[in-house]
This record gives C-alpha cells, structure tokens and sequence, in this order.
C-alpha cells in the first residue's frame, strides 16, 4: 500500500515540475507584425470603401412646385446609394460639427435625416447648407444641384496610409525573416 502511493507521488511530482514556456520575442514580434498587417488591410478597405461624392438635386416643377423631387446620389467604389424623397419633405438643412474641422450636412426630413459623408476637405458645409435652405424659401428658384466630392483628399491619404504601413511591415518581416532563417545570405 505504501508502494503505491510512493508510485502516484512520484507520478504528480513529475507534473507539478512542469512549466509553460514563455514565447520568444521573435515570435511575439511575428505575431504583432501579423495583427498589424491584417490591421492595414482592415484600414486601407475603409478608406476606399466609404462613399466619398454626394450629390444632391432638387427640381420644382414649373406647372405644380409642390411635385418637386430632390434625390441623394452617396458614390463610392462599390457602388452608389440613391434616395429619393419629395421636395415637400424637406424641411431644411442643417451642419453637424465632429470637432473643428470636420463637418457635415444633414438633412432634415419629417421622419428621419439623411447626412452627406463628411467633409474633410475645404469646403464650406454652412454655405451649402444655406443654399439648400435659400431654394426651400424662394419657390422661384427652379432647381438646386450641391455637390460634395472628397474622392481626390481620401484616396490619396488612403494610398500614402497603406503604402506607409505596407512599407513599415514589409522590412519587418524581411528583418524577422532574417532572424529566423539560419542561412546568413538572405
């Protein structure tokens, strides 16, 4: 009986003893280098994804104002997204401020809103806004065409983002590759 207990002992002891190993700092960095890669990928799909032209017509019939139709073109890579709604349903246009520098008009329908992308660039969304605002009160004006185009800002930072960080990995790989290979000659 004391045998056996002597047997299983020894038996826990072996596997108490046992300790993970911690991962080397190689690996740690491919594993980083890996999440940063996915990372850009991620970064790099929504910068030339988002729809980056809005357009905005609004046309009032001379025969009958109150059937004018205003329709929100929103265009990017994958596609364009229109929306038509009676002129009658606009109430008016409004800009949304997301801190000092990025703005956004909005559109104020009885039900919901509808929002133009963003603008990063250097354009005035007050301005716009007011001209929108200027056709709802003056039913001589006959029609209305905003345009909103940020494509040339966004896909140029877009592509200097990604190369940067392509750059960036891409050597951190080849110098992990280096490390990991036990050929001096890569």
């Amino acid at each position: 009986m004391g045998n056996s207990q002597n047997k299983s002992r020894k038996r826990r002891s072996r596997y108490s003893s046992f300790k993970l190993q911690s991962t080397s700092p190689d690996l740690e960095e491919a594993w980083l280098l890996t999440l940063a890669a996915i990372l850009v990928l991620a970064q790099s799909w929504m910068f030339f994804v988002t729809p980056q032209l809005a357009t905005l017509t609004c046309d009032r019939p001379s025969s009958n104002p109150s059937l004018g139709i205003c329709k929100l073109i929103l265009a990017g890579l994958l596609g364009k997204k229109v929306t038509s709604f009676p002129l009658a349903q606009l109430e008016g246009a409004e800009v949304k401020h997301h801190g000092k520098l990025r703005q956004q008009i909005v559109l104020v329908l009885p039900d919901n809103k509808l929002y133009f992308p963003i603008d990063r660039g250097f354009g005035s969304p007050e301005n716009k806004a007011a001209q929108i605002n200027a056709f709802l009160q003056d039913s001589d004006i006959k029609s209305l065409s905003l345009r909103q185009d940020n494509r040339w800002l966004i896909y140029s930072a877009g592509v200097m983002v990604t190369a940067l960080s392509s750059y960036v990995i891409w050597f951190r790989i080849l110098d992990l590759l280096k490390r990991f290979s036990p050929r001096s000659d890569l």
